[in-house]
């Protein structure tokens, strides 16, 4: 049993559109599919950006009509360098953010989730080794979390048996509702304490871990790194 990881979560073939798809077109991709963005590739299939429906907002906002005062003060507050690109784009490479932020298919989704929360992003392109091969959004992120109990409390026994992610000599009694695992008992060490709730934490569909664990011995010594940061 591993960890999730993201190319179990995202959807694949990615919806993507060309540099040359025109603002019409990106329009009824987001619009066919429900989506709030689309990753731009080139002729290869790489990823060369992202295009938005902020972007395409932001370019009928910031059209040519505008006051020239206005686009001045775009110039000189922009945190966007390719302004003037955007301002006048009518396809999806003039259009496109540059430089996107991604994830790759074997990422755990937990990066995933702290690089959406980071950057405000709803969905990331999955590229490896250069070509776009899904999109991960943050509903993919959530869906583990509909994983049912009598599934969660199987994985939680398995790892548990597992001598070579829990020692063995423990005595565990693990439950779990509504997605929250509660563990009651014993183990040797303080360290394997830190070791079961970092390990059970990490299975899918785990909301939270209520530890009840007690050790049977007291360390003396600073806590060796954890087997799950390994």
């Amino acid at each position: 049993m591993q960890r999730m990881k993201v190319r179990d979560v995202m959807s694949s073939p990615a919806v993507k559109v060309t540099t040359a798809t025109p603002f019409t077109g990106i329009v009824a991709t987001l619009l066919e599919h429900d989506i709030s963005g689309v990753p731009v590739v080139d002729e290869r299939d790489r990823l060369v950006g992202v295009v938005s429906e902020a972007d395409l907002v932001d370019r009928q906002v910031r059209g040519y009509r505008r006051p020239f005062v206005s686009l001045v003060t775009d110039y000189f507050t922009s945190r966007d360098p390719d302004w003037m690109r955007r301002v006048g784009g009518l396809t999806a490479g003039e259009l496109m953010t540059r430089d996107a932020d991604t994830v790759g298919p074997d990422d755990d989704i937990a990066l995933a989730a702290r690089r959406m929360s980071r950057t405000g992003h709803k969905r990331l392109p999955v590229v490896d080794g250069g070509v776009t091969v899904g999109v991960v959004s943050r509903h993919d992120i959530l869906r583990p979390y509909t994983r049912p109990d009598p599934d969660i409390i199987a994985d939680v026994r398995r790892l548990l048996a597992d001598p070579f992610r829990i020692a063995e000599d423990h005595g565990i009694q693990p439950s779990v509702s509504a997605g929250v695992v509660t563990l009651d008992g014993t183990v040797r060490r303080p360290v394997d304490v830190e070791i079961a709730e970092t390990e059970v934490a990490g299975i899918p569909g785990v909301v939270a871990v209520d530890s009840r664990l007690r050790a049977h011995e007291r360390s003396t010594n600073p806590s060796p790194r954890r087997r799950s940061d390994l």
